[in-house]
């Protein structure tokens, strides 16, 4: 997906506005009935965009990300947020609350709607896999193999 990073802001502008994330949306939203009273919550399809948006500008963490909102009025545009913007702590309890799995459907949906769109060509399409095992290293302190 790193193709789409550097997307012109009204190229992201019309790609946000144009998928349909309304799945995702409603299977949030449910978990949400009946929670109780208390402060409005922001809505979850611009918290789901902001999500994207993070990883399509290749922003590292979500504090940085709630910088980015609450400075840049295109970003709130994109992300269809008005003048206020969530703390980085709305975002951890909204993926919490979400789960892991939903927000990650969300990004495979995406993904499929752009092969849909002819944003991003399959033929061109990368996975990166990732392996965290420890294997210990046969050299010394001194660099020497041993």
């Amino acid at each position: 997906m790193n193709r789409f990073l550097g997307l012109p802001l009204d190229t992201l502008k019309l790609l946000f506005s144009n998928m349909d994330i309304s799945l995702t949306v409603s299977l949030i939203e449910v978990k949400y009935v009946g929670s109780g009273v208390g402060r409005p919550r922001f809505p979850v399809r611009s918290m789901l965009l902001a999500l994207l948006f993070m990883r399509f500008e290749a922003i590292p963490s979500v504090r940085k990300l709630c910088r980015r909102l609450r400075n840049r009025q295109f970003a709130r545009e994109i992300c269809e947020f008005g003048d206020k913007t969530p703390d980085h702590t709305t975002f951890s309890k909204f993926i919490t609350r979400a789960g892991p799995e939903t927000v990650e459907r969300l990004f495979n949906d995406f993904l499929l709607q752009a092969f849909s769109m002819g944003i991003i060509d399959p033929s061109e399409a990368v996975m990166v896999c990732t392996d965290s095992t420890l294997m210990k290293a046969f050299l010394d302190v001194e660099g020497k193999a041993v």
